[in-house]
């Protein structure tokens, strides 16, 4: 597997969000407040991705935006296709990400829908924690540095 990190462009992000868009529950189109293209512009222009591909495939990505002033970096998409989850491929992205981000940085949030029993324990082994509970999601947090 090959992970890189990078900015992408409008159509690369928008065809990464329809292949991924079923994958979530409810489909990512139907939890955002914008269309995938809306999506696409916004990612496209304001974040950074970390992408994972096997044999030139794209298995996963991770969205974040670095927010320098408060010193984290915010996640707002994580995907690992469906075959590829519980093999190490979302910790790895985290892990590079971690890794490759400013020093002044002291710490990774997301957000996080409480129904997703999968994400929500994955993102706990990952050491993340409660910051906010908003109702049907939560705020997690993970410090580094």
């Amino acid at each position: 597997m090959k992970y890189t990190i990078d900015k992408l462009s409008r159509p690369e992000v928008l065809s990464m969000l329809k292949a991924c868009n079923n994958s979530f529950s409810p489909p990512l189109s139907d939890n955002i407040p914008y269309t995938l293209e809306e999506y696409a512009n916004k990612l496209s222009t304001y974040a950074t991705f970390v992408l994972v591909k096997d044999n030139g495939e794209s298995i996963g990505f991770l969205a974040y935006y670095t927010n320098i002033e408060s010193a984290f970096v915010y996640i707002p998409q994580l995907w690992v296709s469906d075959i590829h989850q519980r093999k190490g491929v979302g910790a790895k992205m985290l892990e590079i990400l971690i890794d490759n981000i400013s020093t002044e940085i002291k710490s990774v949030r997301l957000e996080v829908r409480k129904s997703n029993d999968k994400a929500v324990s994955f993102y706990y082994k990952m050491g993340f924690s409660v910051i906010n509970d908003e109702g049907n999601k939560c705020m997690l947090e993970k410090l580094i540095g």
